[in-house]
């Protein structure tokens, strides 16, 4: 975990306490949105899995996974440098090949804790985002 985390357990409970960790940031990011193409679902569930691990080994976060797209954060959390996310997409073409498309965006978001005090998920707000995921149903 504390390869995610650079807070101690004490400077975590003082933002839980205060409430700062509910805060939300504006921080230059990348996200990629890879949606699979597969023709089974074993085959889907193979590359979900594999996804995971192309994004470790390119210091990236895997942000959500929802069936057949998975949503790859660079730039979120300390360790995960933005410029990494030319890497991931080229691995992730390379492995991948026409099984799967990928549309991904550099700007600024907000970062933090989504959905207030009562449902906590880290994730990010980004402008571009709904033009991405449109651009996904795109041949």
């Amino acid at each position: 975990m504390s390869k995610y985390i650079t807070a101690t357990p004490e400077e975590i409970l003082q933002a839980i306490e205060d409430g700062s960790i509910l805060a939300l940031r504006d921080r230059e990011i990348c996200f990629v949105l890879v949606e699979f193409c597969t023709p089974t679902e074993s085959d889907l569930l193979s590359a979900l899995s594999s996804i995971t691990e192309v994004a470790a080994a390119n210091k990236a976060v895997v942000d959500t996974i929802v069936s057949n797209l998975v949503i790859v954060t660079f730039g979120m959390i300390d360790g995960s440098p933005l410029a990494a996310y030319e890497s991931f997409v080229a691995a992730a073409l390379s492995k991948y090949g026409k099984s799967v498309k990928i549309v991904y965006s550099v700007g600024r978001a907000r970062v933090g804790n989504i959905g207030g005090a009562k449902r906590m998920s880290f994730s990010f707000v980004h402008p571009e985002f709904s033009m991405a995921l449109a651009a996904l149903s795109n041949p």
